[in-house]
Formats: C-alpha cells, sequence, structure tokens
C-alpha cells in the first residue's frame, strides 16, 4: 500500500521551503544595507539583519505557511518561534564546529548538510508550534 502525501501538507511544506529563500534574501540584503549604506560595524550589522530575519520569517510562517490568522496566541507563538530559531542557530554553530573542525569535513557541505536537516526539524517544530 502505498503511502500519499497530503495536497495540503505538501503545499505547507513547499511555501515554508519559499518562505525559507525570501528570508535569506530579506537577511543578506539587510546585512548588505546595514554595512554598505549605514556603515555599521560587520556584527552590528549581523545582529541588525538576524533579528530582522527572525521578525520576516515569523511572519511569512505564521500568515502564509501555516495560514494563522489573528491575534490569538500571538505572543506564545513569537515566543516559542524565536526561542526555536535561537536553538537551532546554537545547534547550528556547535555542530559545524565538530564537523568541520573536528571530523575534518569542508565547510560548505557541512553547512548544506546541516541546512537540511535543521530544515527538516524546524518545519516539524514550528508547524507545532503555529497549532498551539
Amino acid at each position: 500500500m502505498k503511502n500519499k502525501i497530503d495536497p495540503d501538507e505538501l503545499g505547507q511544506m513547499i511555501r515554508f521551503l519559499i518562505a525559507g529563500g525570501i528570508v535569506v534574501v530579506v537577511q543578506l540584503g539587510t546585512l548588505y544595507v546595514c554595512k554598505e549604506s549605514f556603515g555599521f560595524a560587520t556584527m552590528t550589522a549581523v545582529i541588525i539583519s538576524s533579528v530582522f530575519d527572525m521578525l520576516i520569517a515569523f511572519i511569512i510562517q505564521r500568515t502564509w505557511t501555516f495560514k494563522v490568522t489573528g491575534k490569538k496566541n500571538v505572543g506564545k507563538h513569537m515566543g516559542f518561534y524565536f526561542i526555536l530559531r535561537a536553538g537551532t542557530y546554537i545547534l547550528n554553530v556547535i555542530a559545524m564546529y565538530i564537523i568541520v573542525e573536528r571530523l575534518h569535513v569542508q565547510y560548505m557541505i557541512a553547512q548544506i548538510i546541516l541546512i537540511l536537516v535543521f530544515s527538516i526539524i524546524s518545519y516539524v517544530l514550528t508547524k507545532k508550534i503555529f497549532a498551539l
């Protein structure tokens, strides 16, 4: 018996990936503008672009990907979402250190693998967050 993917679930997964791509472009654009146009120090620009990235990602994922509307639970959703993003960021840094520095895997290959792994984890957990 074949397992069929629910078309709504598939659409949600595709929207999640598209939203992630949009957010990457927004983050890189914000980083560039902060650094090159406003002359912020690199780390200041990174922090600003990361915070902006999380806000934009939250809005897009909540309203478009998972189609959550209204203000109900927005604070709870935002809190858990930011904890998830911070957690995956910290785990990514730790995993990159282990994979690149200790296992001597090329850094781009390591990051691509981790992006795939954390995308799956993030999708599952983000879906649970927005179902609260």
